[in-house]
């Protein structure tokens, strides 16, 4: 039995504990999807890794490997994807070319033999023979894009003029740090000079790593999980409809008032709808208060929407939408202008001063 692989069993089980945590808060929130993203493809790196160290037939060792590499080439990609929806970064050329030389480089790594030719015994178990481009797919495909994601954590700590956003990007490089120190203790300082046996660092580096990153999102609490504790009571003592927005307009979560309002059914469409509702208004930040007229199934329905900032350390993390159906209302200033259009036609003067007793009843009914 091969001891070692309780190393990266422990570093799945760690992964999985902290996924389950983040999924269980808020998986829509775009901030927690890409860390669920990432950490499942860092959690199918080492879970091959389960497996091929345990006792199986050795005809499904190259199988595995080659699987496993599908996972491992794509991390990097998964990482700078991570980045660019913490910083809410547009989507530039960098992040196109990332994710192009990473989809083209998982057909290599699943059926070539340029990426994995066999495998070896090892001291911790059973290990690839790389081919000629096993190095280079593990620098530029993996490595580039993470040293690129870390460049700009490092800028945006230096440049960010918000203090926890600086501490968060702070995190995440002290955990780049230690797993880089942790690789280079377990695998040149101990075995080279204290005669230690070599250890699988891989899956240590990755465990801390990602805590590190996991640490940063509970830090980035008021916009990824906390903000829905945080509107709770509004959410159950307003009769209005009440929307809760971050930063790029993404709903975080939405009261029962406003989906009877606009006739949400399933969570699918609460987007798509929350979008038309904010319609020309979703560029214009300046605009606090608007009518819009919405269809809602087979009605159409005028509604009021009240928008206010949700601030966090000086920083707008957000919104906020308070919508109100004033459809009866409308219907009912039309009707007064239409009947007072009427009354001031002179025709309808004559008629009602020859009968001042319909004149003192709609009098009446108008006040």
């Amino acid at each position: 039995m091969n001891y070692y692989v309780a190393i990266p069993f422990f570093a799945v089980l760690v992964n999985i504990i902290s996924t389950t945590y983040i999924f269980a808060q808020n998986r829509k929130d775009p901030v927690n999807e890409a860390y669920i993203w990432l950490s499942v493809f860092f959690i199918g790196w080492m879970f091959f890794d389960i497996i091929h160290w345990s006792p199986i037939n050795p005809d499904w060792i190259v199988p595995l490997l080659r699987t496993q590499s599908f996972f491992w080439i794509l991390s990097g990609f998964m990482f700078t994807h991570f980045t660019y929806t913490f910083f809410e970064r547009k989507r530039d050329i960098a992040y196109y070319t990332i994710l192009t030389i990473a989809m083209a480089s998982v057909p290599l790594g699943l059926t070539s033999d340029l990426v994995i030719k066999g495998y070896v015994s090892e001291v911790w178990g059973t290990a690839i023979i790389p081919g000629t481009l096993y190095v280079p797919m593990v620098s530029i495909v993996v490595l580039t894009p993470f040293l690129y994601s870390l460049f700009l954590f490092f800028r945006n700590m230096q440049r960010s003029d918000n203090e926890t956003k600086r501490k968060q990007c702070l995190l995440v490089l002290w955990g780049t740090a230690v797993a880089v120190g942790i690789t280079f203790l377990t695998i040149i300082v101990l075995p080279h000079f204290f005669n230690f046996p070599a250890l699988p660092q891989t899956h240590l580096a990755i465990m801390i790593h990602l805590l590190f990153v996991f640490a940063a999102i509970v830090k980035y609490k008021f916009l990824a999980i906390g903000i829905r504790d945080a509107a709770q009571d509004i959410f159950s003592s307003v009769r209005d409809g009440v929307v809760l927005l971050n930063k790029i307009n993404g709903v975080i979560q939405i009261n029962q008032s406003a989906k009877k309002i606009l006739n949400i059914e399933s969570d699918e469409n609460t987007q798509k709808i929350v979008d038309r509702l904010l319609g020309t208004n979703l560029t214009e930040n300046n605009i606090d208060e608007y009518e819009t007229g919405l269809n809602v199934g087979e009605f159409s329905k005028t509604l009021r929407v009240s928008r206010s900032p949700l601030r966090q350390s000086g920083s707008n993390v957000g919104s906020i939408l308070f919508v109100r159906d004033i459809t009866s209302k409308k219907h009912a200033e039309y009707e007064v202008q239409g009947l007072t259009l009427i009354l001031q036609k002179p025709e309808t003067r004559l008629w009602l001063q020859a009968r001042p007793k319909v004149n003192f009843s709609l009098t009446c009914l108008m006040s």
